[in-house]
């Protein structure tokens, strides 16, 4: 590049991070406490296409029978991963004495990809498996 310029950037790749898939109610009849896992008899994981309406496969779990616990273990469900690029574009201009001034073209989530949050994750409620929000910036609320 010719002189005083710059180009600069930032890239954060993170893949979803598992999690556990609970029942809303107390099955095991132990009182207020830990979250209840359901049963589960497949992988939630195989699924063709992930979509906000079906991000995992909701279809392999049930509902344990009354006062035992589920079979499911813990982080058996992916949360969506997370991708960000950040470009920045700088002419530096010398003036006299020694001073001078900086021309900054900053690009913020330069592929415009929405981040999704992490999916409904109790078991066999209406809206298990669905995720409802998400952002276009960084999950951090300083950028």
């Amino acid at each position: 590049m010719p002189a005083n310029w710059q180009v600069s950037g930032v890239v954060t790749l993170q893949s979803g991070a598992p999690f556990t898939v609970i029942v809303g109610t107390d099955r095991a009849n132990i009182g207020s406490g830990p979250a209840q896992r359901p049963n589960v008899t497949g992988d939630p994981t195989a699924v063709a296409a992930r979509t906000a309406d079906a991000w995992f496969d909701t279809s392999v779990f049930w509902l344990q029978a009354p006062y035992t616990f589920g079979n499911s273990g813990r982080n058996t469900a992916p949360a969506p991963g997370y991708a960000d690029v950040d470009i920045s574009l700088q002419k530096s201009i010398p003036l006299t004495n020694g001073a001078g001034i900086q021309l900054r073209w900053e690009m913020f989530n330069l592929l415009n990809r929405a981040n999704l949050d992490v999916p409904n994750r109790i078991a066999l409620t209406p809206n298990f498996g669905r995720i409802f929000s998400g952002s276009r910036r960084g999950r951090c609320s300083s950028a």
